[in-house]
């Protein structure tokens, strides 16, 4: 009887110390979840697929959640911010907001690595919040750019480059220097729309603005959820808002040599053999073609945007097995674009985890 009642009090001992992260991402019409548990001497992940079912979390998910939440006592849950209305642009001050013509009155920001800062506006912080309610809350919200901050931590950048995440359900392209981020757009596809083009890099204002009018909520309800402040350098993230230095314009490159090479997107574009047994693009790819085009374009001609000329691409490939996103836009960035490119594939329910455990260390 004593050693049943050791065994049984070890057992919860040891789901007691155990930290578990679990990340969530949706894409395609399923959630992915991803969760890592840790131990002191062993790490387990576990991987779910559930089907979206209308606009909350189906109800075997909410189980299964909710099951983690009572079998652990250190469960910190992440996701994604994919919404038009976030965005991150280079520097950190109300000044360099200015400068891109954004409000930062219905806006939470965050600066990272004392060079650029992501933003979100409060009504969709809020939203992630009330969807994540009845699984215990979220403990992070991370911008899609820190993906690719965290996938170039140690990597030495030359020059200024092009660093794309795709996924069958959005993609985010975004131009990296030594000087941390100087551009973003993010490109969300919606089925059954002819417009899925280019957001200018400034978080769709037009549309936040409408739907945050109305909302009064202060930012400080959402530092609790979006945790991405006082940390250390060795982090992913530098959680103060110093100011920077101002940018200064300079003038746009000419875009000629690009142009020279980008056909009209209106007509089918054929693939290389190897890409894949589809003969054609399909509507989707050409609209993605189409706002990466309009992406560089905006980068070279904006007088925002501190350019230099592009000579190489990175696509950091997150679609599922048998979608070829990745590898089409691969094709066209060599092709038409006519720019050295490198493709990689991820998890990002991998990469969610691991920037998951870093952050629960710092705060």
């Amino acid at each position: 009887m004593m050693m049943k009642l050791i065994d049984i009090f070890k057992k919860r001992l040891i789901q007691y110390i155990k930290k578990v992260h679990v990340a969530i991402t949706f894409d395609d019409g399923k959630y992915y979840i991803k969760t890592k548990i840790i131990g002191s001497s062993d790490v387990t992940t576990e991987d779910k697929v559930y089907d979206q079912v209308g606009q909350k979390m189906p109800p075997i998910m909410i189980k299964y959640l909710n099951n983690i939440q009572k079998k652990y006592s250190y469960v910190y849950t992440s996701t994604l911010l994919s919404t038009i209305n976030a965005g991150s642009i280079h520097g950190c001050d109300d000044e360099a907001y200015q400068k891109m013509h954004i409000e930062t009155d219905s806006i939470h920001k965050v600066c990272i690595d004392k060079q650029w800062s992501a933003y979100s506006s409060i009504y969709a912080i809020d939203e992630v919040k009330h969807f994540f309610a009845d699984v215990g809350g979220i403990d992070f919200v991370f911008p899609q750019e820190v993906i690719i901050r965290y996938l170039l931590q140690n990597e030495v950048i030359e020059g200024q480059n092009i660093y794309i995440v795709t996924t069958a359900s959005y993609a985010i392209v975004t131009v990296f220097s030594r000087e941390g981020l100087l551009y973003s757009s993010h490109f969300i596809y919606k089925e059954d729309e002819e417009d899925m083009g280019l957001d200018d890099g400034m978080g769709g204002l037009d549309e936040m603005n409408d739907l945050i009018e109305d909302t009064e909520k202060e930012g400080e309800e959402i530092e609790e959820v979006l945790q991405l402040e006082d940390i250390d350098d060795n982090d992913i993230f530098d959680g103060g808002l110093e100011d920077l230095d101002e940018l200064d314009d300079i003038e746009s490159h000419d875009f000629d040599d690009l142009e020279a090479g980008h056909d009209d997107m209106e007509e089918d574009l054929e693939l290389d053999e190897g890409v894949g047994d589809e003969a054609l693009f399909t509507k989707k790819d050409q609209l993605l073609c189409e706002f990466l085009h309009n992406s560089v374009e905006d980068f070279y001609k904006n007088s925002f945007y501190k350019s230099e000329f592009i000579k190489q691409a990175k696509i950091y490939d997150a679609c599922k097995a048998g979608v070829k996103t990745g590898e089409m836009l691969n094709q066209y960035i060599h092709d038409e674009l006519m720019l050295e490119c490198e493709l990689e594939k991820i998890d990002l329910g991998d990469v969610l985890t691991e920037i998951s455990i870093m952050e629960s260390k710092a705060v």
